[in-house]
C-alpha cells in the first residue's frame, strides 16, 4: 500500500477540530452582527458539509457549498436530506480560485475548510470582493497563536502545512485587502482532544497488529503518533482559530 493511500486510510471519516465540530460552528455564527434577510451566503471549501448544515439551518436560508471533491458534496447532500435541509443547500463541484460569483453577491461568505487549499493571503484575495457592504468573511484556519514558535513545532507543521502562520500576519493580510478581523474564536484545547486526537489515537490502537507486516501503514501511524506528541507539547502554541472579518 502506498504511503500516501495509508495516510488517507489512517484519517478517512475522523472528525477534525474546526471542520465538523458544530458547537465550534454555531459559537462562529454567535459573533456575526446581524445579517440581511435572508442573506446571500456561499460555504467554500464545505467538505462534507458539517458546517453547511448548521449555516443552512439556523439562517434558514439557501447556502450554496462549494467543493473540488465530488463524493464530498455527495456525502453532504445525504447528512442535508436527514438533517432535512437539503432544500436549502445548492452543492456546486468547482475551484475555490476561480470562482464564477460577481462581485458583492453575499452577505455571508464561509470557510472552514478552505484557506489550506489556498493559503491565507491568496484566499483573502480572492474571496474579499464578493462581500456585500456590511457582508462579513467567517475564515477558519490553523494559526500561531504568538509569533516566534518553538523550532521543532515550526519543523513539524512546515511538513503538513507550509502556509500556516500566525494571528498578527493574519491581521496584516486582512487589512492589506481592506477588511479587518472585528472578532475572532479560538477552539478550546478540549475540543482538540476529544473530537481528533482521542478519535485517532483509537484508529491507531486499532491498527497497529496491522502495521507490522505493513510497512506504509507503520511509516503513517508513527507520523499521527507524532502529531499527537506535538500536540501535547505545543498545543498552547497553535489554534484553530474562527477569524471574523468585514471591510475596513
Amino acid at each position: 500500500m502506498p504511503l500516501e493511500l495509508a495516510i488517507s486510510k489512517l484519517y478517512e471519516d475522523l472528525p477534525r477540530p474546526g471542520q465538523g465540530v458544530d458547537s465550534c460552528t454555531r459559537e462562529a455564527i454567535r459573533l456575526l452582527p446581524p445579517l440581511r434577510t435572508p442573506p446571500a451566503i456561499i460555504d467554500l471549501g464545505c467538505g462534507r458539509g458539517h458546517q453547511t448544515i448548521v449555516l443552512a439551518s439556523h439562517f434558514k436560508a439557501p447556502v450554496i457549498a462549494v467543493d473540488e471533491n465530488q463524493s464530498a458534496l455527495d456525502e453532504m447532500l445525504d447528512a442535508a436530506r436527514a438533517a432535512e435541509v437539503d432544500s436549502l443547500i445548492q452543492p456546486r463541484l468547482g475551484s475555490l480560485s476561480a470562482l464564477p460569483d460577481a462581485p458583492e453577491s453575499f452577505d455571508l461568505v464561509w470557510s472552514e475548510n478552505g484557506v489550506n487549499a489556498l493559503g491565507m493571503e491568496r484566499a483573502l484575495t480572492l474571496w474579499s470582493p464578493l462581500l456585500r457592504k456590511r457582508g462579513i468573511l467567517v475564515i477558519g484556519d490553523c494559526s500561531w497563536l504568538l509569533p516566534n514558535p518553538p523550532t521543532e513545532a515550526v519543523s513539524f507543521w512546515r511538513h503538513f502545512y507550509p502556509a500556516m502562520t500566525d494571528v498578527a500576519t493574519v491581521q496584516a493580510l486582512a487589512q492589506k485587502v481592506g477588511l479587518r478581523i472585528y472578532d475572532s474564536y479560538a477552539l478550546p484545547r478540549s475540543v482538540w482532544r476529544s473530537e481528533y486526537f482521542e478519535p485517532l489515537s483509537r484508529r491507531i490502537a486499532k491498527r497497529r497488529d496491522e502495521a507490522a507486516t505493513n510497512p506504509s501503514l507503520d511509516v503513517a501511524l508513527r507520523q499521527a503518533e507524532a502529531e499527537i506528541q506535538m500536540f501535547d507539547r505545543w498545543g498552547d502554541r497553535f489554534q484553530y482559530v474562527f477569524y471574523l472579518m468585514r471591510r475596513a
